[in-house]
């Protein structure tokens, strides 16, 4: 067995295994050489990379490995069931609209000024006023520790003097119930069915048939107002200078009830920011409504002041502005023709009671004074008068003609003491006669001028009232056009 046998075949030495396996591994890990093979090309060499290298690599880690993951599975298992999922959810509020003038400011009627400022708006945001209403209307101050149990408590309200917040447990055993506070302190029990903590301070009445197959539902209720500052803290708001978009984002632990809660909260804004708005235009409108009641009281005043004023020194005479030469003026004929009949009115009124005087005169007297009646301007003028006249003249020559007559007999001739009798006659009877008649025709005509100067008087005292309407209506159409 120690020796080795050496053969010789065709030139060729065949080694021993030993040696053989000594000189291939000697060899270079390279491809045959080119001329080997009676003179072919030589393989490529191999390309890619080595799987069994990484096997090698991967046998070699393997506990390692599954470490890891195991370690990555149970982070990740921790993280979901004890770190709570947060949502977001984003919201957008137009707080005013322009009306395409530049500055955004308007040209039209009278607008009420801007409500809120950008920070006002922030604040209304986040007041009690918004926040406490949807805290109760969504009952957001009641927490289910299991969110499958929301709906349970959709219709759970609270008695906020006598609530007492807390956690508490509500046991279900087949129809009844118990209610407990954390951890272990019994607080209530009952039938399915019935008022729930009432007196803990809630409002609750649940289904019982959602109850059933129930055994433990926990919750957490803490008071409104608590509820609201947490949802307060939760919002965030950005409002950019001079932009009209609110932008609004809420974050918390259950989408649905998340977004709920932002439409819930936008639309009470959105309710109570519009009725501010109204109650500020209504406000103004009132303000603005009153003070042109006061404007157009004061106007009313005013014309009113003015047409008494003229109503009263209509049918008064004024002073008329001199005429410059070349510059004609020119009267209403209308108020000429009242002061030209008011003129002669108290023409004929001044010729009657001076003709009256004298008449009242010659019944003392006897006879009337042909001097005094024959003085007064509308005896001597007046058509009217004619017959008169005639009469004061036939008085005049008959009393020539007696004196012609005594002259030439003695006064108890007859040619004196007839014309004489005659005259006497004549003045005391046809004289007076004519001056009454004459004074009935001056008082028609008086009657006549005073009922023509009453009429004309309303005319024109009608005048200042139809001008003042005028440049009241003038007036309105200017403010119109305005």
């Amino acid at each position: 067995m120690g020796t080795q046998t050496v053969n010789t075949m065709s030139g060729n030495h065949i080694q021993s295994v030993a040696s053989r396996d000594a000189s291939v591994d000697l060899l270079p890990d390279t491809g045959p050489p080119a001329d080997w093979g009676g003179g072919q090309e030589a393989p490529p060499a191999p390309s890619g990379p080595k799987i069994g290298r990484y096997l090698s690599a991967l046998n070699r880690f393997k506990w390692l490995i599954v470490l890891f993951v195991l370690i990555g599975a149970g982070g990740g298992y921790a993280a979901t069931r004890f770190i709570a999922p947060e949502y977001e959810v984003e919201s957008n509020v137009i707080l005013k609209m322009q009306t395409g003038t530049s500055g955004g400011t308007a040209s039209g009627p009278i607008q009420a000024p801007e409500l809120l400022a950008a920070s006002g708006w922030k604040d209304l945001l986040r007041s009690y006023r918004i926040a406490d209403p949807v805290v109760i209307d969504l009952a957001l101050f009641v927490s289910p520790a299991n969110s499958a149990d929301s709906s349970l408590f959709n219709s759970f309200r609270v008695e906020q003097q006598r609530l007492i917040p807390g956690t508490y447990v509500l046991a279900v055993n087949g129809s009844n119930y118990v209610l407990s506070l954390k951890p272990g302190v019994e607080v209530e029990r009952g039938a399915l069915g019935d008022s729930i903590g009432r007196t803990r301070g809630f409002q609750w009445q649940p289904d019982a048939r959602r109850l059933s197959g129930k055994k433990e539902v926990e919750f957490h209720v803490q008071t409104p107002r608590e509820a609201s500052n947490n949802l307060i803290r939760r919002l965030d708001m950005q409002l950019a200078e001079d932009s009209p978009y609110l932008f609004l984002k809420l974050t918390g632990d259950d989408a649905n009830r998340t977004a709920a809660t932002l439409n819930a909260w936008v639309d009470r804004f959105v309710s109570e920011a519009t009725a501010l708005k109204k109650s500020r235009v209504t406000s103004l409108a009132t303000i603005l409504e009153g003070q042109r009641e006061f404007a157009a009281d004061k106007l009313a005043a005013a014309e009113q002041a003015l047409v008494s004023f003229r109503t009263n020194v209509v049918t008064l005479p004024n002073e008329r502005q001199s005429i410059q030469p070349g510059i004609e003026m020119t009267t209403v004929p209308v108020i000429d023709k009242y002061f030209q009949q008011k003129s002669e009115l108290a023409a004929i009124q001044r010729d009657r009671q001076a003709l009256q005087r004298v008449a009242e005169q010659s019944r003392a007297n006897g006879e009337i004074s042909r001097e005094a009646v024959l003085s007064i301007p509308s005896v001597t003028t007046d058509p009217a008068a004619v017959n008169l006249r005639n009469a004061l003249n036939e008085e005049i020559e008959r009393e020539n003609k007696l004196r012609k007559a005594r002259e030439s007999y003695t006064e108890i001739n007859k040619e004196v003491t007839i014309p004489l009798a005659e005259l006497n006659q004549f003045r005391r009877e046809v004289v007076p006669r004519l001056v009454n008649a004459y004074l009935a025709q001056l008082q028609i005509k008086e009657n006549m001028l005073s009922s023509l100067i009453a009429v004309g008087s309303r005319e024109l005292q009608a005048i200042p009232g139809r001008t003042v309407e005028e440049l009241r209506l003038g007036r309105q159409v200017d403010v119109s056009a305005e």
